[in-house]
């Protein structure tokens, strides 16, 4: 889609260039088409590389959350078990451990690039983890700090 859009605006550009009167001819007017297309070239080469750079850090959302989740569940499971709620504690381990195992299995999958649609649907359900609870955090401290101010 990015490259499907730089070349529509690519194209754009020449064509306003071309249509636009210029003084000097038409051999004049080559010379500074093909400065315009090195640098429309040259601007989309560094922000495919700024692209790239913020993919860097949507990568490790991934392992990020499922950290979280892990050490949550084992928090949970700590506190169940210190309230004398072994079954529930128990339950709750089973469920750090399978988020243990999808964390295994999303960082084989990316090391060895199996099974990625199973792993773009971990990368999915991370994503909307992070983007829930980030959300209801912000909410929480939005309404802590216009609470303070009255």
């Amino acid at each position: 889609m990015l490259s499907s859009e730089h070349e529509r605006c690519r194209q754009a550009a020449e064509q306003l260039f071309l249509s636009t009167r210029k003084m000097g001819g038409e051999e004049f007017s080559r010379e500074y088409l093909s400065q315009l297309e090195a640098e429309i070239e040259g601007s989309f080469d560094n922000f495919l590389r700024h692209n790239a750079a913020k993919n860097v850090f949507a990568g490790l959302r991934t392992p990020g959350v499922l950290v979280i989740v892990i050490i949550v569940l084992y928090l949970t499971a700590g506190v169940l078990g210190t309230l004398g709620l072994e079954s529930l504690a128990n339950i709750v381990n089973t469920a750090m451990l399978c988020a243990v195992a999808v964390l295994g299995f999303w960082s084989y999958s990316r090391f060895t690039g199996k099974y990625t649609e199973i792993a773009t649907q971990i990368d999915t359900i991370a994503t909307t983890i992070h983007t829930v609870r980030v959300g209801s955090l912000y909410h929480v401290i939005q309404l802590m700090m216009c609470g303070s101010h009255t």
